[in-house]
């Protein structure tokens, strides 16, 4: 187990979102970008949150695929753009 980056803001990173939504949160499947494009996460949401399964990519090319627990990575495979990766289990701990 590693310690996840600090992605406690993560749905607040992204700032245009489509698909569905449940009493004005975001629930079931959609995708978020940021701004200028170059940020994405795909996948599911549940309380407004990412939340199920799902893949994000970062600017700097960094990519996450796997679950995610309240928008925090929790098990998946993590690309790092030197192309490192870890596949495994992140601490919902921190952060």
């Amino acid at each position: 187990m590693i310690q996840a980056p600090d992605r406690k803001g993560l749905a607040a990173l992204f700032t245009l979102y489509e698909g569905d939504f449940v009493d004005g949160k975001r629930e079931g499947v959609g995708y978020l970008k940021d701004q200028v494009g170059q940020s994405e996460y795909t996948g599911e949401f549940k309380d407004d949150f990412p939340h199920g399964y799902g893949t994000v990519i970062w600017h700097d090319g960094a990519k996450f695929s796997g679950h995610l627990y309240y928008g925090r990575m929790k098990h998946g495979i993590f690309n790092l753009p030197d192309g490192g990766e870890y596949n495994g289990y992140f601490d919902l701990q921190t952060g």
